[in-house]
């Protein structure tokens, strides 16, 4: 997957293109892997009607690879329909191990990101020096990468 997103960010409203992006980007690419998957499909069918056995088996097996593309696929342009804005990853604590205190609108926050059942994971970006905490929540997707989203930071 090339990420095709908007990645500079010049005033708030880029945020916003930002995220739409991965829509975009996602949409585009269950639609190539869907019209790809169809012709596959036809190929076997028409290669079994013509009881062309290999060409079957060769069909069937770019069938299988599309049809986990698409779901992937699918996974990742549901995951960014939810609104969600990806973050660069950086270290982070899982946040039952993060000892500072996380303010109640975190905790809010984060309750309703988990309510949503979408993130795998809840962590804090640990504040260094000069720099905030910010909690995000992390979703790991089938074909094992590993995104992370903005739910709430505090100063």
């Amino acid at each position: 997957m090339k990420t095709k997103a908007l990645t500079v960010i010049d005033k708030p409203q880029d945020l916003a293109l930002f995220q739409q992006g991965y829509v975009v980007q996602y949409e585009q690419e269950v639609a190539v892997i869907t019209a790809a998957l169809e012709e596959a499909e036809e190929a076997a069918a028409v290669a079994s009607t013509l009881s062309l056995t290999t060409q079957k088996g060769r069909w069937d097996t770019k069938i299988a690879k599309l049809k986990g593309q698409l779901e992937v696929s699918s996974q990742y342009l549901a995951f960014y329909q939810g609104g969600f804005l990806p973050l660069p990853r950086m270290p982070v604590t899982p946040v039952q191990h993060f000892y500072g205190d996380i303010p109640i609108e975190a905790l809010r926050r984060m309750k309703k990101a988990k309510e949503l059942g979408l993130f795998d994971e809840f962590a804090v970006v640990a504040p260094q020096v000069n720099r905030d905490p910010i909690l995000i929540g992390i979703k790991r997707f089938t074909d094992e990468q590993e995104v992370h989203c903005f739910i709430a930071w505090w100063r």
